[in-house]
């Protein structure tokens, strides 16, 4: 029982009241979602562009890099068989100019294993199979080839015209046939520099495709949400307006 003068609550003027409120609050609200989400998308895909961008710069440069390594490396393969063809040359081994062709060669060939677009390719880590390749490669030819090298031409310096004939021979061929060995190993280092560069086109082309998938699906999910919180109730909007026009006011 109501008594007098208590007061009375109104629920119709109370659900009138929540319903303002709502209808306050969530406009607002869904307003800044959509501006949110619109913004968000156009963030990722901006994003997205300029990840895609970056990697391919910086991919390209290693590529340039690593071909500029394949050439030196290349150049090692002709430069020892230029050695062995100063060596096998018969004419004027009593002369001082023939171990000077021979150095010659034996320096060029070294400057080009030591030179910077080679080693500069190279990765960090020690047990790399690119770093183990250009470690043994330097190291046979620092610790065996080149002081065999020396040894053949200390023999033949027409001061030593007293070596045996044979022996100089047998050295020779010995120095040949690792020259052609060594050659092998250095073809199996420049196939693994073009392995090195293959993966990095494989993981540019991977990245660039995951980012084209994630572009279409943000472009996509941008078109949806557009669709949905804008075309829709404007489209909405403009029937009002235009039945309002006509005189239908509900």
């Amino acid at each position: 029982p109501v008594t007098a003068g208590a007061p009375v609550f109104d629920l119709t003027y109370h659900l009138d009241r929540t319903t303002q409120n709502r209808g306050k609050h969530m406009p607002s609200f869904r307003r800044h979602s959509l501006l949110l989400h619109a913004g968000l998308a156009l963030a990722g895909v901006t994003l997205l562009a300029l990840l895609s961008m970056g990697a391919s710069i910086v991919i390209a440069e290693r590529l340039g890099d690593q071909a500029a390594a394949m050439n030196q490396a290349g150049a090692l393969r002709m430069q020892a068989f230029v050695i062995t063809t100063r060596l096998l040359s018969e004419e004027g081994q009593a002369d001082l100019s023939y171990a000077q062709a021979v150095a010659r060669a034996v320096e060029d060939f070294e400057s080009r294993l030591l030179h910077p677009e080679l080693s500069s390719v190279l990765p960090k880590k020690t047990g790399n199979p690119l770093y183990t390749g250009y470690v043994d490669i330097t190291s046979e030819w620092r610790g065996e080839i080149r002081p065999l090298i020396a040894d053949y031409l200390y023999i033949v310096e027409p001061a030593s015209d007293t070596a045996p004939t044979e022996a100089l021979r047998a050295l020779r061929r010995q120095l040949v046939t690792r020259i052609h060995a060594y050659v092998e190993r250095v073809d199996r280092f420049v196939g693994q520099i073009e392995e090195a560069a293959k993966a990095e086109v494989m993981w540019l082309r991977l990245f660039l495709g995951m980012a084209l998938l994630l572009t279409l699906g943000a472009v996509v999910f941008t078109m949806r949400l557009l669709r949905t919180g804008v075309a829709r109730p404007l489209r909405d909007l403009l029937d009002g307006a235009e039945r309002a026009r006509r005189g239908d006011f509900t």
